[in-house]
Parts: C-alpha cells; sequence; structure tokens
C-alpha cells in the first residue's frame, strides 16, 4: 500500500503543467496494465514451476529494484512540483488584484 502511494505520489508530481489529467491516465493505464500481466504471468509460473521457485524470483527481483532506485531523478520531480505550485501561486494572486 506504501509503495503504490509513493508511486501515485511520483507520478503526480511528474505530469506536466496543462496535461496533467491526460498524462497521470496514461500513467495509470500502464501501470494497470503492468499489474495485471504481472498477476496473470504470476499466476502461470506457479501452475509451471510452484511456489519455492517463485520466492526465489520474487526475492531477486526486488534486490534488483534497489539497484534501479538511484536512477530516479526524485530531486529533478521534486524541483518540478516546486515551480509548478509557485506559479500557480502567483497565478492566483494576479487573479485576486
Amino acid at each position: 500500500m506504501t509503495t503504490q502511494l509513493a508511486f501515485m505520489d511520483l507520478a503526480a508530481k511528474a505530469c506536466p503543467r496543462h496535461a496533467e489529467a491526460t498524462f497521470f491516465a496514461l500513467l495509470m493505464s500502464v501501470y494497470n496494465l503492468g499489474m495485471r500481466s504481472g498477476e496473470w504471468t504470476g499466476a502461470n509460473l506457479y501452475d509451471w514451476l510452484g511456489y519455492a521457485p517463485l520466492v526465489l524470483i520474487s526475492t531477486a527481483f526486488t534486490a534488483a529494484a534497489w539497484f534501479l532506485v538511484p536512477l530516479v531523478p526524485i530531486d529533478a520531480i521534486q524541483a518540478a512540483a516546486q515551480e509548478s505550485s509557485r506559479s500557480s501561486r502567483s497565478t492566483a494572486c494576479v487573479e485576486d488584484s
């Protein structure tokens, strides 16, 4: 659950300005496609290999994911989100004047 919330927050911050809904819908559709295909693949692998090998495969892929974490440009995403919030606040101030 926590990873899904972190993914949703990261996806929302990565959306380009003025195309937020379309880009977020695209990200979520790719996410849902990945989830469904993963469930289907996992079910077929369970039928083919059994439980114990799947635990080892899952452990290996989880460990491999930790090597990919440093490649995520979190600083750039946060800077873009802060810039977006600053520009939306300044637009709101101009509209109030």
